[in-house]
């Protein structure tokens, strides 16, 4: 019997940040046209044109080019665009050449979920404030909460915005803290700044967040800081599921034990990276 899936994604949810205007508009189309292409699986270059709003013969234009340096596939037959090989090459060498989280976590993110049947998922900031999904292991029920690799998110995005927010450095965060909108997603959001401060506050001291369908009124979520070797943030681990299942009473025993992991994780990547 096939899986049914409530997905989180965030294309269809509307809820990310408008993307700013480009310095270089040609490099901006191609990574938005790679990123449409990734997360739609295939595309008609009519399609894709017209969801990013490109104009069309730019679009074609910059989408053969792409095909060219094999980073896109093209069907003749299908007339369907396709990721191409040199993205996957890419991906293989970022992450030989990261800081070694996303190389590490795999036995820690199947541990999480054979013990809480829970999607885990890695993520890492991008200099947009968006939040990226890097890496994952896929809950084990039937009916689930999940997300993918490659899913973004908003800084405002609950309990991931809450961690990246409370443990990157404190003149970053006030940067960052004045260009930031709070939506009330759902009734439970915070919107009140002072209060989203306090909450901040209180991540700090306890080393996990959490979000009580902040962000999405089916589901529950908790959080937690990975550092590096020079105690800096490095990602942030989350996990989420159902209210039903990550019941609000549980969130405190759930919280402390990614944090857990958490650390787990990053002194293992510490320990590779050293040797």
């Amino acid at each position: 019997m096939r899986s049914t899936v409530l997905s989180t994604e965030l294309g269809s949810s509307g809820r990310g940040p408008a993307s700013p205007r480009s310095k270089a508009p040609a490099v901006d189309a191609a990574v938005r046209i790679l990123d449409y292409v990734g997360r739609h699986g295939t595309s008609r270059g009519r399609e894709m044109t017209m969801a990013l709003r490109l104009n069309p013969s730019t679009g074609h234009n910059i989408a053969k080019a792409l095909v060219q340096r094999g980073m896109l596939d093209f069907d003749h037959e299908t007339k369907l665009y396709t990721l191409g090989p040199v993205l996957y090459a890419l991906g293989v060498r970022a992450v030989e050449a990261g800081n070694g989280v996303v190389a590490v976590a795999q036995p820690f993110l199947r541990e999480w979920v054979a013990t809480t049947r829970f999607v885990v998922f890695l993520a890492r900031m991008l200099p947009s404030s968006e939040i990226i999904v890097v890496e994952k292991e896929e809950s084990s029920q039937r009916i689930k909460v999940t997300v993918d690799v490659g899913e973004r998110f908003p800084l405002s995005a609950a309990a991931l915005g809450k961690v990246f927010l409370a443990f990157m450095d404190p003149s970053e965060r006030e940067v960052r803290m004045k260009k930031l909108a709070l939506p009330g997603y759902t009734n439970n959001s915070i919107v009140s700044m002072p209060e989203f401060r306090k909450e901040l506050e209180r991540v700090q001291t306890c080393g996990w967040s959490e979000s009580r369908a902040e962000y999405y009124s089916i589901s529950n979520a908790v959080a937690a800081p990975i550092f590096d070797h020079a105690g800096c943030l490095s990602h942030v681990v989350c996990s989420l599921a159902a209210t039903a299942d990550m019941r609000g009473e549980d969130l405190s025993r759930y919280g402390r034990a990614l944090a857990d992991l958490a650390a787990r994780i990053g002194e293992t990547a510490s320990r590779s990276k050293a040797s």
